[in-house]
């Protein structure tokens, strides 16, 4: 109470002086932006599209340089700053917090009307190490964390990103819980804040936590799921169990059902405690926004690290991700794969681009070239920006705004130099900031992408097998095959939207690839969707493995043998040796990669064979809709080569379903988005390579007829003809045009 009272204090003698004041304007958020925040989005810091970066992360930049470096962000067009407020340096002893460096940069935020993202709390302060070793989360082997410092901070408390406590502990919770609320009465209704940042790269470490707390809620969650300690005994297939105290952590990874229980737990679990969080903040600050970011090439990890962002933006009303090109070889298909799994996450909240690369990178870099994203050009910021844009993200962040002067990442990321002073990357930085935040910008943000060509169904049964396979398999082969889907329809400019099962009935073509786990709830759910009218394009041995892990006797699985017209007539299951194949009526051969299943006909149609003549494809009307079912991976080829023959193999596909497409592109390096606001069309032609290319664009023929009404990035007027026009975009570079369809 003593403690509480003390803060109360402090925060009613906290001096202000407000942006008018100052004798800045204040911020006039995007009202379509701001309407969409689900809770709590009648915070007036929501700029039409935040842009800035990380700034402070105790103890860089310098403090002598902190009010200059606000004066040039402003000046440059940034609005918005996220810091790391620290626990471990701010909670110097129990119930003593030291908030005097993250009180001037809240008066520096409101000095020059920069908006303030709080974030990075998780790093744990040394007497709870030394108080509390109990409340320390504990690893496969038994072992608890010690206090480290971080790559990212000069500041000790560090352990890994899912931070040191054991958060199903009482008194762990109690702690943090602590922190939290002190943090939100201290800088409740600051006129500087916008925003709390509750959970950095929403992943954890694929070995915690074992903790005898974690086990107990385990084992609740587990008669939540089963009931009886029998249901238990049988699903397991541990049939000496004699009580629910005898029920332990796996700690293995292997495809049993307690396995996938546990993984399936443990993400739960994470998510559980984010809410919780979410929930402790809001309880001292109701209207403050909550966001959170996620990682870019989440499909990785979705079970080993939990990083799934449909259920991360369920908690929060904006979302974000990271992806810095240069550890993904600056490859731009990689780049628009996580804009538009975020954006699918996201569910139509408005996302940020939290951690986007303005500068050079060399940790971890040695080997690759240069232009792979080890020294960040300002024509480099220009594209990844847009290309976000593109996609749909609608606030681009980057992880330092200058770079670190110490550490194993000093001087990287950051746009600005390593004083603070401007350069040519910062300056192109400025330029899109500007422009993006324009008010003659607004109409444009306001728009959103419209929906896809296809899908591509995200199985996180799928994802959660091959993960528990990947020791016996030969590796992880599901992340492949959506890599390969997503490179295969990207190459044809075809806009593959990523699909959850809950939202599956918003399209009307579906490709389902490396389908090899898949429940009976969502097996039905298929079957239904399919008779209805849906088109599914589908990989082979497609619920291979039931939703126990259990092989099913009739191949393909749960009913899905009447769904695609054909059973097995055998298979091989040799994800190293391709399959080539070829449909019927064509000379071109694609290559199959993972699984070879072959097909005998029950209702079904051949339509293509491999090159022994069996049957390798099955085409199949069922009630309203249509089914083909390739008995082969060819995603996974197509990941792994990145295209080559496979590419054509994903327009093939597409054609089955007889639709045209929406907006297609000559030039395969040229990729076009369309967007939609309430009035207008924006067709965003965006060109990664380095060199200018020329494409002609074409709208699909049942498109009303275009009208142009002008450009908004490069002045381009297109001479359109038919719907189609050609089109010039200079290297590393967009053009946006705006349209009228009557």
């Amino acid at each position: 109470n003593t403690t509480n009272m003390k803060q109360a204090i402090s925060r009613r003698t906290f001096v202000r002086t407000t942006g008018i004041a100052a004798g800045l304007a204040p911020f006039v958020p995007s009202m379509g932006a701001l309407a969409s925040y689900r809770e709590g989005g009648t915070n007036p810091r929501i700029p039409q599209i935040p842009y800035g970066a990380v700034y402070f992360v105790k103890s860089n930049p310098p403090r002598e340089d902190w009010e200059r470096d606000y004066r040039t962000a402003s000046e440059d067009g940034c609005n918005t700053f996220r810091h790391w407020f620290i626990w471990s340096a701010i909670e110097t002893a129990p119930g003593v917090y030291d908030w005097k460096d993250y009180d001037r940069q809240m008066e520096l935020a409101e000095k020059y009307g920069i908006s303030t993202v709080i974030a990075e709390m998780a790093l744990v302060p040394q007497w709870i190490f030394d108080r509390y070793p109990e409340i320390l989360y504990v690893d496969r082997g038994g072992r608890r964390p010690v206090s480290g410092i971080s790559e990212h901070s000069a500041t000790g408390g560090h352990t890994n990103w899912a931070g040191a406590i054991c958060m199903n502990t009482r008194v762990g919770r109690e702690l943090i819980g602590s922190f939290l609320t002190a943090l939100a009465e201290r800088y409740k209704g600051h006129p500087a804040l916008m925003a709390y940042d509750v959970w950095n790269e929403c992943f954890y470490p694929p070995d915690i936590c074992f903790h005898e707390d974690t086990r107990q809620v385990f084992v609740g969650w587990l008669k939540e799921k089963y009931e009886t300690l029998d249901a238990l005994r049988k699903a397991w297939k541990r049939y000496s169990l004699n009580s629910w105290d005898q029920v332990q952590i796996p700690r293995i990874t292997w495809p049993w059902p307690e396995c996938q229980d546990w993984i399936y737990f443990r993400k739960s679990n994470f998510y559980d405690h984010m809410q919780w969080k979410v929930d402790t903040l809001r309880a001292v600050d109701p209207d403050v926004l909550m966001t959170a970011h996620g990682i870019g090439n989440s499909i990785n990890w979705v079970f080993s690290s939990g990083s799934d962002h449909w259920e991360a933006a369920s908690h929060v009303q904006s979302y974000g991700f990271t992806f810095v090109q240069t550890r993904e070889r600056n490859d731009p298909v990689t780049q628009w794969h996580s804009v538009d799994l975020v954006r699918a996450g996201s569910r139509g909240k408005p996302f940020w681009h939290s951690e986007a690369q303005a500068g050079p990178s060399w940790h971890g870099m040695i080997g690759r070239k240069r232009e792979n994203g080890r020294i960040a050009e300002p024509e480099d910021v220009r594209i990844w920006n847009m290309i976000t844009f593109a996609a749909g993200g609608r606030g681009i962040l980057y992880p330092r705004w200058r770079p670190l002067l110490d550490g194993p990442l000093h001087g990287a990321f950051g746009p600005y130099s390593m004083d603070g002073s401007r350069n040519e990357r910062s300056a192109e930085m400025s330029r899109v900031a500007k422009w993006a935040n324009d008010p003659a910008s607004k109409s444009l943000f306001e728009a959103a992408p419209v929906k896809g060509d296809l899908g591509i169904l995200f199985l996180h049964e799928s994802a959660s097998h091959s993960h528990l396979s990947a020791k016996t398999a030969g590796g992880d082969w599901y992340p492949r095959a959506l890599w390969g889907a997503c490179r295969g329809f990207l190459h044809n400019n075809l806009q593959a939207d990523w699909v959850h099962p809950d939202d599956m009935e918003e399209y009307q073509v579906l490709y389902l690839p490396f389908p090899l786990a898949i429940s009976e709830k969502n097996a039905a759910r298929i079957i239904e969707w399919v008779r209805e009218g849906g088109i599914l394009i589908s990989e082979g041995c497609p619920a291979y493995f039931g939703g126990n892990l259990h092989v099913g006797e009739t191949q393909p699985n749960m009913g899905l043998d009447e769904l695609f017209g054909a059973t097995e007539k055998n298979v091989e299951l040799m994800p190293d040796v391709d399959s080539p194949f070829s449909f019927e009526g064509s000379e071109s051969v694609f290559m199959g990669g993972g699984y070879k299943q072959e097909y005998k006909l029950e209702k079904g149609k051949a339509e293509a064979s491999y090159e022994d003549g069996t049957v390798a494809a099955v085409s199949h009307r069922f009630g309203k809709g249509r089914t083909l079912l390739l008995g082969t991976h060819p995603s996974i080829h197509c990941h792994k080569v990145k295209g080559g023959i496979n590419t054509a193999y994903f327009l093939e596909a597409f054609r089955f379903a007889r639709r045209e497409q929406l907006v297609s592109s000559s030039n395969h390096l040229v990729q076009a988005r369309l967007h939609k606001n309430a009035s207008r069309h924006y067709l965003w032609i965006v060109n990664p390579e380095r060199e200018a290319q020329e494409t002609r664009i074409r709208m699909g023929a049942g498109q009303d007829k275009m009208h142009f009404m002008g450009s908004h990035w490069n002045e381009f007027r297109p001479l359109i003809k038919d719907n189609q026009f050609e089109a010039h975009i200079p290297g590393r570079d967009v053009l946006i045009l705006e349209f009228k369809m009557t």
